[in-house]
């Protein structure tokens, strides 16, 4: 029997359904919280005119939240693409101003 074959473009398009209409559930979930990790890093940016990465506080709470979600994409995510989500949230901590060595561990503290 022939083994169906589907195009990178259908993942893309898969991934990009469920970002703008997610399932209830587990879709919308992951949604909601990944947009509320760029919004509140965002908000404090305004609020504050720095970076969360500078706030030694509020920074090391964000990052640690942002960690757990990061490991939540090791469980079922619905339609989404896990590597897709990975780099919006590894672009969502870069913006906030945390580096990559910051965001593999999951702190500010060295």
């Amino acid at each position: 029997m022939p083994t169906k074959t589907v195009s990178a473009d259908y993942w893309k398009e898969r991934h990009a359904r469920a970002y703008r209409t997610p399932r209830q559930g587990v879709e919308r979930a992951l949604r909601s919280i990944i947009d509320g990790l760029e919004e509140y890093a965002r908000g404090h940016e305004a609020a504050n005119g720095s970076k969360l990465s500078e706030d030694y506080i509020l920074g090391e709470y964000w990052i640690s939240a942002w960690s757990d979600v990061r490991g939540l994409l090791n469980g079922d995510i619905g339609r989404f693409d896990g590597g897709s989500l990975d780099r919006r949230l590894g672009d969502i901590a870069t913006a906030g101003g945390f580096t990559e060595s910051e965001q593999d561990m999951g702190s500010i503290k060295s």
